[in-house]
Formats: structure tokens, C-alpha cells, sequence
């Protein structure tokens, strides 16, 4: 069987038409970087840098459905965690930024490693049980999102 890897193009397709063909404020890739992602040669680990914003509740009420909506991804992803190949290398506040761009401005900070493109793909954005979460509980609890894809330089 050819891994999601082996062919680009059907890959994609089925990935659009999970995730749509646009970012949402970068909570799902858009068309053109879930190929650039897809079509690297590297095939060895990756370690993600990933950034949140949380959505701010208006009211109460709607601080409740927020703080349900992380829990239920983070259940989900916690679980989902412990069956797939990753190791969770820091998660923290972010706290500024010192150099760069002064307009950044996060919640969480999350830093995680992958054995490859391959297994990041398989674990998260082609297993059913995390689209069904993350489809439906993502844009609840994340005003945007930045993923950043590293390939380490030595291994």
C-alpha cells in the first residue's frame, strides 16, 4: 500500500477536502502549503513549532463553551498522543517577542517532534478521530494559530 507520502496530488485532495482549501487564521493549512509540505524530499524527523491565540469569551456563558471546546481537543489530542509517534518537547506561555516582528501576539507556545512528514500526516491531519475534534473544537477555542514545520540539521 503507498503511504499518503507516494502520491502528492491524491494526497492533497483528500486533504483539502477535509481541512478546505484556505487558512482561517491559520488554523488549517491552505492548499499551497499543504503541498509545499507535502512535496519536501525530507524524510527524516521534524520538530513543529506551533503558536495559539485563544479565542476570549464575551460572556460567561460563552467562557464555558470555550473552556469545553479546549477540553474536548485536548482530551482527544492527549489521548491520540500516547498512540502515535511523538515527543512533546516544551509547551509554555508566551511571554513577548525580543526580536522580530513586535505584532506577534500568542497565548501558548508548543514545541513537539515528529519521526517524519509522514507520521505528523498519519497521526494528526489524516486520522479520523482527530479531524473529528479538531474540526469542530479548533475554531471554537483558537482565535489563530501558527504551525511553523523545522527539519533538524543534524540527527
Amino acid at each position: 500500500m503507498a503511504g499518503p507520502m507516494e502520491d502528492v496530488d491524491k494526497t492533497l485532495e483528500k486533504l483539502i477536502s477535509v481541512w478546505g482549501p484556505e487558512s482561517h487564521n491559520g488554523l488549517y493549512p491552505t492548499a499551497r502549503q499543504w503541498r509545499i509540505f507535502l512535496e519536501s524530499p525530507h524524510t527524516g524527523r521534524v520538530v513543529t513549532v506551533q503558536f495559539a491565540k485563544f479565542r476570549a469569551p464575551a460572556n460567561e456563558e460563552e467562557g464555558r463553551a470555550l473552556e469545553a471546546a479546549g477540553n474536548a481537543y485536548v482530551e482527544v489530542s492527549a489521548r491520540l498522543q500516547q498512540e502515535m509517534p511523538v515527543e512533546i518537547l516544551y509547551g509554555g506561555k508566551f511571554s513577548g517577542v525580543l526580536f522580530g516582528e513586535e505584532a506577534e501576539d500568542w497565548d501558548g507556545v508548543y514545541v513537539m517532534r515528529f519521526p517524519s512528514r509522514e507520521a505528523l500526516l498519519k497521526s494528526l491531519w489524516l486520522n479520523p478521530e482527530y479531524i473529528k475534534v479538531a474540526l469542530v473544537q479548533k475554531p471554537l477555542a483558537l482565535e489563530k494559530y501558527k504551525l511553523i514545520v523545522t527539519e533538524p540539521e543534524a540527527e
